[in-house]
């Protein structure tokens, strides 16, 4: 009993952070929907790929999320799409080494011991709807994050602030990549965190 207890707790704190984790990144970088003309973070980033056509509007942007304190970095790739409805996508992917901006004094470094790659998504932006929530770890063949992961990358969401270039070479791995882009229900990329696949596994850990 205490087992299953558990289970559901942490099941709910972990459904509570993750979209925590969303609804602040939706605040931070777009005032409630993609407005392609608006003054907004999203707007102050470097475009990397556009894709226009027939109905269907597509822009890849990006930054590094860096630690207002350590200068350790996550680089950022946040994708908004437009069809029948708006979408929003964002990468956060570790650094692979190192990395100097523009001749600055500044180096910034990856995080210590832990690798983080999620996608997260919003697939109904300014709907209010929890249900089009998305979450992925994309380094893990399930797709499902563990705590470590998940509360390593909120700490560092919350506490850092975004360094804007122009290097789109820093990015390449990850521009117009599957899993940067707001993803459908057939999408490897595609966990929805109020949804069915998330109820059945619940289930199974109450039994």
């Amino acid at each position: 009993m205490a087992e299953q207890l558990n289970s559901v707790t942490n099941y709910h704190v972990e459904k509570i952070t993750k979209r925590y984790i969303i609804d602040y990144l939706n605040a931070l970088f777009f005032s409630n929907t993609v407005l392609w003309d608006g003054v907004d973070q999203f707007h102050e980033l470097p475009i990397f790929h556009s894709f226009s056509e027939e109905g269907y509007r597509v822009e890849q942007r990006g930054a590094l999320f860096v630690d207002r304190k350590t200068a350790k970095a996550l680089r950022i790739s946040v994708s908004a799409s437009e069809s029948a409805v708006q979408a929003a996508c964002y990468r956060i992917i570790s650094l692979k080494s190192p990395i100097r901006i523009d001749e600055s004094k500044y180096l910034y470094y990856p995080l210590d011991g832990i690798n983080i790659d999620v996608s997260v998504a919003d697939l109904h932006l300014g709907a209010k709807d929890p249900s089009s929530y998305s979450f992925c770890d994309n380094t893990h063949n399930d797709g499902k994050t563990t705590n470590t992961r998940l509360f390593a990358l909120l700490r560092h969401v919350i506490g850092s602030a975004f360094v804007a270039i122009d290097d789109e070479a820093i990015f390449a791995d990850i521009v117009n990549n599957q899993l940067s882009l707001p993803p459908v229900v057939s999408d490897a990329h595609y966990k929805p965190i109020y949804g069915v696949i998330e109820n059945e596994d619940l289930n199974r850990d109450r039994s």
